[in-house]
């Protein structure tokens, strides 16, 4: 099924898609229909697999040809442990970025059934709210803006005032770059799925009195035959059920993004977290190290550096608790239409929808190993802590 939207509209959408092809990070196509209104979806793309595998190929070889430079550079208050933290750190980053670039590849069809199923769902159902729509969709751009801004300042300085050899350098930061983008791509669409979930719970609230005839103020369109029914001869009961088969699809649709996601994810939290550990080690070293030297430059970059690193999980953690908050105020929405009706039919309807978001709980998870919400955020910063207390004593 293919989607209407404005020419301007569908060509952003048609660069946003190009920088992350570039990334390894979109194998898909998008295929335009009109011309006028840009009727589009999306499809599997033979170039875009070849180009992921040559992208996985190059990463190797960089890889291979940077390993050893890294381990042997020199810089302020190296040290063993130090020198072994670069090398974990360098190879965990390679590896990850790799795994995200073979599983885009490999995985393009599952890609493209979920890009497509989130079209038809948007052109089902489709918000009068343009404010809200143009909000999310400027969302979603800041999103990549913010963290392509974080890495240019983060190549500019170092071309204006290098701290190590360029190979290694890009050895360090390009693969880590694919893995925020990931992170963030990751951000994109589970924000997406919250507007889907908003118009969902806004076409629910309207609902305000069964005993009247009064319809949503939002466009909605049937599912079954995808005809408009604002008429007065359709009922309620109709419409209920086909909101009911939409959030059922969204809550589908949100499932397979999470599975899509779920392993790789799990690698780019351990290396995200793996690189904060190492970065805020490097930090406090001038501090608890005999005879190490505090460079104030240096500092600055490191905490800069740090934060670019946490913004992707932050961000990602954010979006996904307020995924799964919005899933569950349908719950809520519908528990209150049910004290509202008093027809038998409308009635059953909405309890046995209560019943089915009952058993649909949400969840965004790292392979099932641990929930992508807020705690994941406590679990972080306590490990941190634990593990810089032995790395000072250990250095002690």
């Amino acid at each position: 099924m293919a989607a209407k939207y404005s020419v301007k509209f569908f060509w952003i959408i048609k660069v946003m898609v190009y920088v992350f092809k570039i990334l390894g990070l979109a194998t898909f196509s998008v295929e335009n229909f009109d011309n006028s209104i840009c009727t589009w979806a999306v499809d599997s793309s033979n170039l875009g697999l070849a180009y992921n595998i040559l992208l996985s190929i190059a990463l190797s070889i960089l890889t291979a040809v940077s390993f050893w430079k890294s381990v042997s550079m020199n810089y302020d208050n190296k040290s063993s442990l130090t020198a072994i933290h670069d090398a974990v750190l360098g190879l965990s980053v390679s590896c990850t970025a790799w795994v995200v670039i073979v599983s885009w590849a490999f995985k393009q069809s599952k890609a493209v059934d979920i890009a497509n199923k989130m079209l038809l769902l948007n052109f089902y159902v489709t918000s009068k709210k343009e404010r809200s729509k143009k909000r999310t969709f400027v969302t979603v751009c800041l999103y990549v803006t913010i963290n392509a801004c974080f890495w240019i300042y983060e190549y500019i300085q170092e071309i204006f005032r290098p701290t190590v050899p360029t190979l290694v350098f890009i050895y360090f930061t390009v693969p880590y770059f694919i893995v925020s983008s990931f992170m963030v791509e990751y951000c994109m669409v589970v924000r997406l799925i919250i507007k889907e979930f908003e118009k969902v719970n806004e076409i629910l609230s309207d609902y305000d009195d069964f005993r009247t005839n009064l319809y949503p103020r939002t466009q909605f369109l049937n599912y079954s035959n995808l005809e408009a029914f604002f008429s007065p001869n359709n009922s309620q009961l109709i419409m209920l059920q086909s909101v009911h088969k939409i959030r059922t699809m969204l809550f589908e649709i949100s499932s397979d993004i999470s599975d899509f996601f779920s392993f790789p994810i799990l690698l780019c939290i351990g290396t995200s977290f793996y690189a904060i550990l190492t970065h805020v080690y490097y930090l406090i070293t001038p501090f608890v190290a005999p005879n190490a030297v505090f460079s104030l430059p240096l500092f600055l970059s490191t905490v800069l550096l740090i934060i670019v690193i946490a913004y992707p999980i932050v961000l990602l953690v954010y979006n996904t608790e307020q995924a799964m908050y919005k899933a569950k105020l349908s719950s809520r929405v519908v528990h209150e239409l049910l004290s509202k009706t008093t027809k038998p039919e409308i009635k059953s309807e909405l309890t046995e929808f209560s019943l089915r978001i009952l058993h649909e709980e949400l969840n965004f998870t790292a392979y099932g190993f641990f929930r992508l919400d807020f705690t994941l955020l406590h679990s972080m910063l306590a490990a941190l802590v634990t593990y810089l207390v032995i790395l000072v004593q250990y250095s002690g």
